[in-house]
């Protein structure tokens, strides 16, 4: 048993130099938010197909310009915890849209056939 408790005395030990050792600066949200918008961002601009006009393109300028907006707010003042809380699920909603959105598939339906011409009173037989 006391051989059991060195051990585990050791290991305590270890870890707790180990994290003291390896700190860093504390945990800033500040800092977390805006190069997440920044990373968003770039991932959003690095594609060619941005300014096509195919789903992809559009879905791709809609994020750019959310998170463009979403920084704009940070940099006014807006505390980054709510910028955090509100817009981090919509931003990766938008991100994963673009990456699934495949090819834009469009439907047009045929007009029916114009009847216009057509006197349905006339009185004349055939």
């Amino acid at each position: 048993m006391y051989r059991n408790y060195n051990m585990v005395k050791v290991i305590l030990s270890y870890t707790l130099i180990s994290t003291v050792i390896t700190a860093g600066e504390p945990f800033n949200i500040d800092q977390f938010v805006h190069r997440y918008m920044v990373i968003h961002k770039s991932k959003m601009e690095s594609s060619p197909v941005v300014w096509q006009e195919i789903k992809e393109g559009h879905l791709r300028n809609k994020a750019i310009l959310y998170s463009d907006l979403v920084l704009d707010s940070l940099q006014a003042g807006s505390p980054a915890l709510d910028i955090a809380v509100r817009h981090f699920q919509m931003l990766t909603d938008m991100r994963w849209d673009v990456y699934d959105s495949g090819d834009y598939n469009m439907v047009i339906k045929s007009k029916p056939p114009h009847n216009a011409n057509y006197n349905y009173f006339s009185t004349k037989l055939e």
